[in-house]
Order: C-alpha cells, then sequence, then structure tokens
C-alpha cells in the first residue's frame, strides 16, 4: 500500500511538473512577447533638398548630408528636360526653371515658363497624378506641390503604417 502511495504521490509532482514546463515552452514560443514590454520606436530620415545658384551651376544637395537620388525636370524655354543623378549633383547654367524630385521632397527653383498641369518625374501632366510628388503649375506661376515637408525625426509608439499617394507614412491610433 505504502509503494502505491508513494508512485501516485511521485507520478502527480511529475505529471505538474511537466505540465507547467510544458505550458511556459509552449507559450514563450507561440506567443509574442507582451507589448507593455516593448515600446516600438521607428526611426526615419526625411530628406530636405536645396537647389543653390554656386555661380559657374546649380548644385542640388540634401541638407541632412545624404547621397539621394533625385530627379530633375528642368526648363530651358520652351524647351524641358529630364535630369537623373545622385546629390550632391552639379547642373550646368541655362536653365530658368528647375523642379528636384527625391521620393516625398519636392524643391523648385526660378520662374516657371507659361505653362499650366502637374509637373512630375516623368514630365508634365494635364491631370493629377494618382502617385507620387508632383508640382502644381497654372499660367507661369507654381500654385502648390505635395506632398507637403514633414520636419519631424523619430516615431515613438507606431502603430501602423498608411501608403497615401505612394508616400509611407507612420500613423498612431
Amino acid at each position: 500500500m505504502e509503494m502505491t502511495l508513494d508512485f501516485i504521490t511521485g507520478f502527480i509532482i511529475f505529471i505538474t511538473a511537466l505540465s507547467i514546463t510544458l505550458y511556459w515552452g509552449v507559450t514563450s514560443i507561440v506567443l509574442p512577447f507582451p507589448s507593455y514590454y516593448f515600446v516600438p520606436r521607428g526611426e526615419y530620415y526625411p530628406v530636405h533638398l536645396e537647389i543653390r545658384d554656386k555661380g559657374a551651376y546649380y548644385e542640388v544637395t540634401a541638407k541632412e548630408g545624404f547621397s539621394v537620388r533625385v530627379t530633375l525636370v528642368c526648363f530651358e524655354g520652351d524647351r524641358m528636360e529630364i535630369l537623373r543623378g545622385i546629390t550632391p549633383l552639379q547642373l550646368p547654367k541655362g536653365y530658368g526653371f528647375v523642379v528636384a524630385f527625391s521620393g516625398a521632397c519636392v524643391k523648385y527653383w526660378g520662374t516657371p515658363p507659361k505653362i499650366s498641369g502637374y509637373i512630375t518625374p516623368y514630365g508634365i501632366q494635364t491631370r493629377m497624378p494618382d502617385t507620387g510628388a508632383y508640382l502644381i503649375v497654372k499660367n507661369g506661376r507654381v500654385m502648390d506641390y505635395y506632398p507637403k515637408e514633414v520636419y519631424q525625426t523619430s516615431v515613438l509608439g507606431f502603430r501602423r503604417l498608411v501608403v497615401e499617394r505612394g508616400v509611407i507614412m507612420v500613423g498612431e491610433e
């Protein structure tokens, strides 16, 4: 009888230890880490382009000092030219109006010719583009541009990512 009682007690202790070990082992693998221990931190590096007149040429740079791929839409009178390069980029003089595109950044320099439409990295369009950055010009005047620049450097505790017209935005809930 003592042997049976010792066996049952040992079996109950063994099964209890095994079940606790399996429970914590499985839940630590399957369930995610508790969110109250982890604060997500999203960092992004906004690009702010500058177009400067350097005397013999124009220079396109990023204010942050990054090497950034840019698309330039240059106007010389009635002629339009599309150039691509990496900042810092030197552009020969002679262009009366230059629009620089880099992802979600739009910068322009000079006076636009007497045109109306949407200037995109691919040229001039008569309808508003579905995605990407653009500059609105009406009768030779810059009216607006999209997207607006953001000067924030980091986002804490983001919950979702939103894509609007080709621009990724981090949002809170």
